[in-house]
């Protein structure tokens, strides 16, 4: 059995018991709370992981004092996110550098709370509300590694084709990008922008990221997410052919500085569709924001 599904089916009993304490039933707790009664019996048995705001109000009906929204306060962020990617999450609190390739989304830690949440409203079959809500709320509390006394350093390599498709609302959308050019004043921080006519490309095998690890000795962590599942690779023949692929990508032809940040303040207006024609990139490789030091 995983260790997320024990540490919620642990939460889960820790409910059950101070239900019966209160000698309810499921069907006279959920009416209480305004769920349906499956909702009760999935936390309780560890399929459901129980929300901040439910906490409260599962502490608040049972009278338990706060035990519940502590308890899920202190839960590892690992133990929030979707199984097949908890190595990652792991990779990603002890990372002193990212380097991202993305084909269809923004990066789920630059995204906004909003434009997350329409990924997953995207999915088929759908996910229920309460499973949306508490991967929506994990991959947020992700992103808190960028607010470090010492932020790893991140360099994201983004296709054109990301800004075009909408996800969610034009005004989700302008967000989204208000965030990504926010993201690109620190110095830690840097973006390209892969225009969708350029070949020859070396990233047609899809997204990937490679994570930097350690302080001393540095680990390199390759990690790609296929459909529903994920991969984190550690050969490091298998590593330094990704890297040299990433190396590739960043020296190849992109849309320089000024047309990129031109590009974002562009789709942050007008949405992801600006009504003018970008001019043809030319000249060598640049990045919008600041090259991190070497």
């Amino acid at each position: 059995m995983s260790k997320k599904v024990g540490s919620w089916q642990a939460v889960g009993a820790l409910v059950a018991h101070y239900r019966k304490h209160a000698r309810l039933t499921q069907e006279q707790f959920a009416e209480a709370a305004s769920v349906h009664v499956d909702t009760v019996g999935s936390i309780e048995q560890g399929r459901l992981a129980l929300q901040p705001d439910r906490a409260e109000q599962f502490d608040e009906l049972l009278g338990t004092k706060g035990a519940l929204a502590l308890l899920v306060e202190r839960m590892p962020v690992r133990e929030k996110v979707v199984q097949f990617a908890q190595s990652l999450v792991d990779h990603e609190q002890e990372a002193v550098s990212f380097l991202s390739y993305e084909t269809q989304l923004f990066a789920g830690l630059l995204q906004t709370k909003d434009y997350c949440r329409a990924t997953f409203d995207s999915r088929y079959p759908a996910l229920g509300t309460e499973t949306a809500e508490q991967w929506v709320n994990a991959r947020m509390e992700r992103q808190l590694l960028w607010q470090r006394d010492r932020p790893p350093v991140g360099h994201f390599i983004l296709e054109e084709s990301i800004l075009r498709r909408q996800v969610g609302s034009p005004e989700v959308m302008r967000d989204q990008f208000r965030q990504i050019l926010a993201y690109t004043e620190p110095l830690h921080m840097s973006f390209q922008i892969m225009p969708m006519d350029r070949m020859p490309h070396a990233g047609l095998a899809g997204p990937m990221t490679l994570l930097e690890t350690g302080t001393n000795a540095l680990s390199t962590w390759k990690y790609s997410a296929p459909a529903s599942s994920s991969r984190i690779l550690t050969r490091s023949a298998t590593i330094t052919t990704n890297m040299e692929c990433c190396g590739h990508r960043r020296t190849r032809p992109v849309i320089d500085g000024i047309r990129q940040a031109w590009l974002l303040d562009s789709v942050a207006a007008q949405g992801p569709r600006p009504t003018v024609m970008i001019p043809p990139p030319r000249g060598t490789a640049c990045t919008a924001g600041h090259h991190p030091a070497a």
